[in-house]
């Protein structure tokens, strides 16, 4: 695998797979659900949902780079706060790959 994904450390890599998805799942569910007349609340539903898998691999990238895992794992919760944290994380990680 090559590109920007393929530096990163396994569960930074796994987050951003997760959260990709998760924007490009949002962006669909919006545009797709109105025409079957469904309405827009169900997004909110699937981001959060979505969103619990990327909140623990984020927890597991702190973990593996001794930051805290708690704060990093509850502090992702929130979709846009994952996001955040994932570039914080991924920023240390490209970091600490340069030191090496």
């Amino acid at each position: 695998m090559t590109g920007i994904l393929a530096n990163l450390e396994t569960n930074l890599r796994k987050a951003a797979c997760i959260l990709l998805v998760e924007i490009i799942g949002g962006l669909l569910l919006f545009f797709l659900l109105p025409l079957f007349g469904v309405e827009r609340d169900w997004i909110v539903l699937f981001i959060w949902t979505v969103n619990l898998p990327a909140a623990w691999f984020l927890a597991l990238a702190a973990r593996q780079q001794g930051r805290n895992p708690w704060f990093y794992g509850f502090g992702s919760l929130p979709p846009l706060l994952a996001l955040f944290n994932f570039l914080t994380l991924s920023a240390a990680s490209r970091m600490q790959g340069n030191a090496a």
